[in-house]
């Protein structure tokens, strides 16, 4: 049974029709993008950070509900040796981070959304690495910020010492904010997670009747 201080904790439940059902189901939300929203994606391609030889793009803002997907792009003029990088983590020494509105901020070495699970923590901004890759000069990177930021500025910082890139920042407007979240659209209430069980996992085909059908069903001789 949920109480009304949980429902009302949180960070996704104004955009939650009257009367569904809020609990553990729900709380992937927290962590990652809805499955069942369209974003209002804005289209921004402004430069974050930048030297003479590496260049980090904020490409899109894509917002949903609960939350916003980042996506960067790193660029490099020279395509770097495969053998020096080859233990190179995935953000490439890239530091991101963000400040909302109301001074709430985050960053992608703060505090971990798979950490804030209690309703206590469904206000407490978080940065989570969603995807990266890439090669040669170019590299994409992608962050899930959640909860969804509030009326307002958005701004976004970066710095990269390994690559030499200073401090820079991309203020997102709150006008171009809060047309984005108007054009998100969700699709269909959020199923329940599927409760797996060994059941649902079929078997694996064995040679009938010898010794690993035996072992399997319970009925092997013993020596």
């Amino acid at each position: 049974m949920i109480d009304d201080a949980f429902r009302s904790s949180l960070a996704w439940q104004p955009d939650r029709p009257e009367g569904e059902d809020v609990g553990p189901d729900a709380l992937p939300v927290r962590w990652m993008p809805p499955d069942n929203e369209v974003p209002g994606v804005l289209g921004l391609g402004q430069v974050l950070t930048r030297t003479a030889d590496a260049a980090l793009l904020l490409l899109t803002l894509s917002v949903y509900s609960t939350g916003a997907v980042l996506d960067l792009a790193l660029l490099r003029r020279v395509e770097a040796d495969p053998m020096a990088e080859r233990y190179q983590p995935m953000d490439h020494g890239v530091l991101v981070g963000i400040e909302m509105a109301d001074g709430r901020v985050a960053t992608s070495i703060g505090t971990s959304a798979l950490g804030l699970r209690d309703p206590e923590d469904a206000q407490v901004p978080a940065l989570n690495a969603l995807s990266g890759g890439g090669g040669g000069r170019t590299y994409e990177l992608s962050y899930w910020l959640t909860p969804a930021p509030p009326p307002g500025d958005l701004v976004v910082l970066a710095v990269g010492e390994p690559l030499g890139l200073p401090e820079g920042r991309v203020v997102v407007p709150g006008a171009a904010l809060a047309g984005a979240r108007e054009r998100c659209e969700r699709l269909w209430p959020r199923e329940p997670e599927r409760q797996w069980s060994p059941q649902d996992v079929p078997r694996p085909q064995v040679p009938r009747g010898g010794w690993f059908e035996q072992a399997l069903d319970g009925d092997r001789p013993t020596a």
